[in-house]
């Protein structure tokens, strides 16, 4: 793991390609923004409705409002009927709320939004991780790094959960560098 000099916090796999650690934390299974700001405990809760949007105008939002619906196409193929699992960005993240935003929220259907904590510093690197990081699911996030170890797309998503597995879970891959397996092999 490494910070740059913007405080992004990157991790290194297989000491050559360097991803965003949130992009890791989706892969491995801490999906949506306020899962990982959950871990470190940066971000408030709080349930939509106009009165409470109205209480907190003016605190920054911690993660994204998206809207998200699943749309049925045709593959020109197969002629098979495909689900497809669509999503739209409708206010980014640090966005400070104003009375602008409550009606977008409220017609977005979500149930609750994530605001940072007022406790918390202003600054964080996990915020600005957030922002570099080019996932927005686990998904997207196994593919990237996917293409980041294999300089090409994955053939399918059990693929690159596969190499991700054997990367960090295998006994027999895990890589420990030279001083780790150095102790290993002596003990």
């Amino acid at each position: 793991f490494a910070t740059d000099i913007h405080n992004v916090m990157y991790a290194y796999i297989e000491r050559k390609k360097k991803i965003p650690v949130t992009t890791l934390l989706r892969a491995l299974g801490f999906e949506t923004d306020r899962q990982i700001l959950e871990i470190f405990n940066l971000a408030e809760e709080v349930k939509v409705s106009r009165a409470n949007l109205k209480k907190e105008l003016g605190r920054k939002l911690a993660a994204r409002v998206v809207k998200t619906w699943f749309e049925d196409i045709v593959d020109e193929d197969t002629g098979e009927l495909i689900t497809i699992e669509r999503t739209e960005v409708l206010i980014e993240r640090n966005t400070i709320l104003e009375e602008k935003h409550i009606d977008i929220i409220l017609e977005s259907g979500v149930k609750t939004i994530l605001l940072h904590a007022q406790n918390s510093a202003e600054y964080s690197v996990i915020f600005n991780t957030l922002d570099k990081d080019p996932a927005n699911n686990e998904k997207e996030a196994l593919s990237y790094i996917y293409q980041q170890l294999k300089n090409t797309e994955p053939p399918d998503d059990e693929t690159a959960r596969g190499t991700l597995e054997k990367l960090f879970f295998s006994d027999k891959r895990y890589d420990l560098g030279e001083v780790g397996r150095y102790r290993i092999n002596k003990k």
